[in-house]
């Protein structure tokens, strides 16, 4: 077994990777669906920051939330801790620590990935899609090297952990959100409009190719499930947790002992919980609540992780309430060193 040190490096050095891409994605398709709507003003971005739940922090930096604004504060802001580009460096650190255990390939790419968007001075507006679509792009390549340079060991189990983990949280955030924003407003006018926006929410995961050949019609209840619990789509969240739960036991080597069994239990409450909730009911009248408790359950499945294998106990109630940062950006408290005792907890050295 790698020491916990490392082994909680990899893992965040993948989520952060997920994270930053997945930020990327979703600020894309719905640059493009902002401009498709009507009654949309051309420079007022407010809700993607209503989205982060950070307006406070954004509006001590930023006089207005024009597109300029906010895209900056979102992709290219180092001093906002949720920003890609806080993502990629903290990705690339960790690299930088088990850097002798990832492939020569692996870390120039990371490091590539980080100094592109470092060396961006501003977000550049007139060429947003080619710049998303570079952003995407970098993360599939990493996926790619991944899977063909690096052995089947603990590390690659550990990065694809991380991977699937951070895939399945953001997969379930981009439906909550995406899901309040279409039934806030409920006239008529705004009806004819709700196929494009959910048809938007499937792009934002890459979903709508793999949905359509399953399903004639865009329909909320059908795009509901085909995101929780298609088992063959690569985003799904159960499809996630099928993995993460494979991937888990390929660690232990099938051994699960009493502390490996506390993982998979809660894991395995998880996928039930999945196959429970997915009435028609559920759908339509408790999606929200229903988004909050699949969170919840992602939660307690990731403490009892880093308790077993990082060594890092979770949290009361009482402190992540005070310092989870419940969005979709960062569904939880950011892993930076300057402030966590990385010494005692494992991960990037100081």
């Amino acid at each position: 077994m790698l020491l916990s040190r490392n082994t909680y490096a990899v893992y965040w050095m993948s989520r952060y990777l997920e994270r930053a891409e997945n930020i990327a994605r979703f600020i894309d398709v719905n640059f493009h669906l902002m401009m498709d709507l009507p009654g949309q003003t051309p420079d007022d971005w407010s809700p993607f920051i209503s989205i982060t739940g950070d307006e406070d922090l954004f509006y001590q930096r930023y006089p207005n939330a024009t597109k300029r604004h906010v895209l900056q504060f979102l992709v290219n802001d180092s001093e906002y801790g949720n920003s890609v580009v806080s993502c990629l460096e903290m990705a690339r650190q960790n690299a930088l620590h088990v850097r002798d255990i990832i492939t020569s390939e692996m870390w120039e790419l990371i490091n590539r990935y980080y100094l592109f968007l470092k060396d961006q001075a501003k977000f550049p507006i007139t060429d947003a899609h080619a710049f998303f679509a570079q952003m995407k792009n970098f993360n599939r390549e990493y996926l790619g090297i991944l899977d063909a340079s690096l052995s089947r060991d603990e590390v690659w189990h550990f990065c694809r952990l991380g991977h699937f983990v951070e895939r399945a949280d953001k997969t379930s955030r981009i439906l909550d959100v995406r899901y309040f924003m279409l039934q806030k407003d409920q006239v008529e006018t705004d009806k004819a409009y709700q196929g494009i926006q959910w048809a938007a929410l499937l792009k934002s995961v890459e979903a709508l190719d793999m949905y359509r050949k399953n399903w004639r019609l865009i329909h909320p209840y059908s795009v509901v499930r085909f995101l929780l619990l298609d088992e063959l789509f690569p985003r799904s969240v159960l499809h996630c947790v099928t993995q993460v739960e494979l991937t888990l036991l390929e660690i232990v080597h099938g051994q699960v002992g009493a502390p490996h069994l506390v993982c998979l239990r809660k894991l395995r409450a998880l996928k039930a919980w999945l196959h429970a909730e997915t009435s028609s009911d559920f759908v339509e009248n408790h999606l929200h609540e229903a988004i909050d408790e699949l969170q919840n359950l992602l939660n307690r499945f990731d403490d009892s992780l880093h308790e077993e294998f990082f060594d890092i106990h979770p949290q009361s109630a009482e402190e992540r309430q005070l310092e989870e940062v419940r969005t979709l950006i960062a569904p939880l408290p950011l892993h930076r060193p300057e402030l966590e005792s990385w010494n005692s907890q494992g991960g990037m050295a100081q």
